[in-house]
């Protein structure tokens, strides 16, 4: 690359500024997965929740993309998954927290792909049975870690969009709650 002497120095700052913003993302990114599996003593429900968190990523793709449907079937599977890793580790709280987060993605899906036969005649919203859904996931957690900083954004997270909702009763009781608790999960 022929450049002149100062494109060259803001050039060489320039690649070692995003090398360095890359390792400190990477680095984030990697001591978060091991305060994650030193949770869990179970491998079995580790690589569990790691293969559900792939299905999580590729259905937020999915849903980028306009592919609704895939996108639910993602999510779908993905539950299953954070399920199944709850029944291998019934103390560890987060995949009982992943399946919250879950639940409000679908609260963002058309109503007919969110695939929960257990509310099939109920008449409440998908908008608003998973973030309730949410909820009771935020609240088990809580249950069994009391205090869970990501019990407790799921909880609040979910709490804020039931009250943000149009035609949802008490919304006022609704913000100030999630907002106690997404003051709780900073603190």
């Amino acid at each position: 690359i022929d450049l002149p002497r100062t494109s060259v120095l803001n050039f060489r700052r320039a690649v070692f500024a995003d090398v360095a913003a890359f390792l400190r993302e990477r680095l984030g990114e990697e001591i978060k997965l091991e305060r994650r599996r030193a949770e869990t003593k179970s491998l079995a429900a580790w690589e569990a929740v790691k293969r559900a968190d792939g299905l999580v990523a590729d259905g937020v793709e999915a849903s980028l993309h306009a592919r609704e449907a895939d996108a639910a079937e993602f999510f779908l599977r993905a539950d299953s998954l954070y399920a199944a890793a709850e029944r291998l580790d019934r103390t560890w709280v987060t995949p009982t927290i992943s399946r919250g987060w879950v639940a409000l993605r679908f609260a963002l899906s058309p109503p007919a792909l969110v695939p929960f036969a257990v509310f099939a005649r109920d008449t409440i919203s998908p908008a608003i049975r998973m973030p309730l859904r949410a909820i009771a996931f935020a609240e088990q957690a809580l249950a069994s870690s009391a205090g869970s900083a990501e019990a407790l954004a799921l909880r609040g997270y979910a709490r804020q969009w039931l009250g943000n909702w149009p035609g949802v009763g008490g919304a006022d009781t609704l913000i100030r709650r999630a907002e106690a608790d997404l003051q709780a999960a900073l603190d």
